[in-house]
């Protein structure tokens, strides 16, 4: 006898199409969010880039916030994927503030190319930091009832 073969839900696992949805429309804002940013006020190569550390920074920064927020407090299903995931995913950038470092490398630009990883490191997990304790202390008080 064959086994049956797996259903779809099985496939999929936890990525139902409402979730998949909700990281592309979450994913969309955020990467518009970011283009917005980083175009405000473009850096040349031997330029700092401003625009993609500030949204990396606070990128962090929001994560931060909902996840410390999310781990006290009861929220909808949708937030992760739509905003932790989605939004927060695609507005915060490794891969531009890599190869944004790797060009000042290759340019020559040493003491920018470190200054501006050390600072994206630095002030990045420090948003984080602070968010996470941050959102921790955002939920709701539980109001005490008259006796």
């Amino acid at each position: 006898m064959t086994p049956a073969a797996p259903s779809r839900a099985d496939r999929l696992g936890p990525y139902t199409v409402l979730t998949l949805t909700l990281v592309f429309v979450g994913g969309g804002a955020g990467t518009f969010i970011r283009y917005l940013a980083e175009n405000l006020n473009p850096a040349q190569t031997d330029e700092f880039p401003w625009g993609t550390m500030l949204a990396n920074v606070t990128g962090a920064l929001g994560l931060g916030l909902l996840t410390g927020y999310l781990m006290v407090a009861k929220a909808p299903p949708f937030v992760q994927p739509l905003v932790a995931t989605g939004f927060f995913g695609a507005f915060t950038t490794f891969s531009t503030f890599a190869v944004e470092v790797a060009q000042r490398l290759r340019d020559s630009l040493i003491e920018l190319a470190l200054l501006y990883a050390a600072a994206t490191l630095v002030l990045g997990l420090t948003a984080a930091f602070i968010g996470y304790h941050l959102g921790r202390r955002l939920t709701p008080q539980q109001q005490e009832s008259p006796s």
